[in-house]
């Protein structure tokens, strides 16, 4: 047969893939067909005389090998944050049933951060004591210093001082004419060695020279008959001092003056308290005491606020304080114990 060479150009059938898919032809055996807007490896189908054109499968080459990694691209930006979860019930409830619980014991206890939430407290003694009988606990006031000991004026170097019981002050007048301490009469403070006290001197009328030394000291020592140590010395013209007790017994009470120091009329209130904090100024009160029972158990304890110290007749007993802490400081430490869960307040 002859072969017969035509010159000519032909193109094959082209369309978009909607028109394809809307026209769904069957091609002939053979006969091929190209999508114009196809994506890679979706261009190209070819008819078998049979299948409709939806149904023929696209004409795809042999995978090639893969590509260098590409240049890493920029970095998103960052999603919203989720919803907080929350905290369960009793994971609350336990936090701030134990948040609100607070225990301290030794053979002196000093609460010295309460509030007025704190009404009551329960005490437990422990120690070589069986018989609990003979024993009380004292439980003191804000105020721990008296000054019902210098009701009778006493002079001394040219100075004067005189407690009024009804003002709750300390009067002084005069002049001193020779350094040296105007001695309170002996009396012995409740102490707890390795506690903070704090001294507050506060001016209610009359004047003081400005130079020179006065000031009311609070004196220590290891025995009960040593007060040489001037623990504490608290500035007489408004002033607040604090020390840790590191001797055993807090046992005189002093004012202390230079030269020429003086005094018109002046009157001041005088308060000492446990703890390394000056509050309002409270008139002293007497102690509350207590008995334990047989166990040695306290029960109902009124604290007193915002500082309460507790000692026992007997020196070698461990007093045990259970108390309730200050509300609002345990709902702020539960805030943060939530937040640091991922919970929210």
């Amino acid at each position: 047969m002859a072969t017969i060479y035509a010159n000519a150009r032909f193109t094959h059938r082209a369309d978009t893939l909607e028109n394809w898919q809307s026209k769904n032809p069957v091609l002939l055996k053979g006969e091929p067909s190209i999508v114009t807007n196809g994506t890679e490896g979706e261009c190209v189908k070819i008819g078998d005389g049979v299948t409709d054109w939806n149904h023929l499968p696209f004409i795809r080459g042999p995978k090639g090998e893969k590509g260098e990694k590409g240049d890493t691209g920029s970095k998103g930006a960052k999603g919203d944050k989720g919803d907080t979860g929350e905290i369960s019930k009793d994971y609350a409830d336990n936090f701030l049933s134990a948040a609100l619980k607070g225990s301290k014991e030794g053979n002196g206890v000093a609460l010295c951060d309460t509030s007025e939430t704190e009404h009551r407290i329960s005490l437990a003694l422990s120690g070589e004591v069986s018989d609990f009988s003979d024993v009380s606990v004292s439980v003191y006031s804000q105020n721990l210093l008296s000054g019902k000991n210098r009701k009778t004026p006493l002079t001394q170097r040219g100075v004067t001082v005189q407690y009024l019981e009804d003002e709750d002050v300390y009067l002084l007048d005069g002049t001193c004419t020779a350094t040296g301490a105007l001695s309170l009469k002996t009396n012995i403070l409740p102490s707890i060695q390795g506690e903070n006290y704090t001294c507050t001197c506060t001016y209610v009328s009359g004047s003081v020279s400005e130079s020179g030394t006065a000031v009311f000291n609070v004196c220590c020592g290891d025995t009960a008959a040593d007060n040489t140590t001037n623990w504490i010395s608290a500035p007489l013209r408004s002033g607040t001092k604090t020390a840790k007790l590191d001797a055993k017994y807090i046992n005189a009470t002093k004012f202390y003056f230079a030269a020429g120091v003086e005094f018109k009329q002046y009157k001041l209130k005088i308060q000492l308290e446990a703890g390394s904090l000056s509050h309002g100024h409270k008139a002293y009160s007497e102690p509350e005491v207590y008995t334990p029972n047989s166990d040695g158990v306290i029960e109902n304890v009124r604290s007193f606020y915002p500082t309460t110290l507790i000692t026992a007749s007997d020196e070698n007993l461990t007093i045990t304080a259970r108390y309730n802490r200050d509300l609002t400081k345990t709902i702020e430490s539960l805030e943060k114990a939530i937040i640091f869960s991922g919970g929210n307040v």
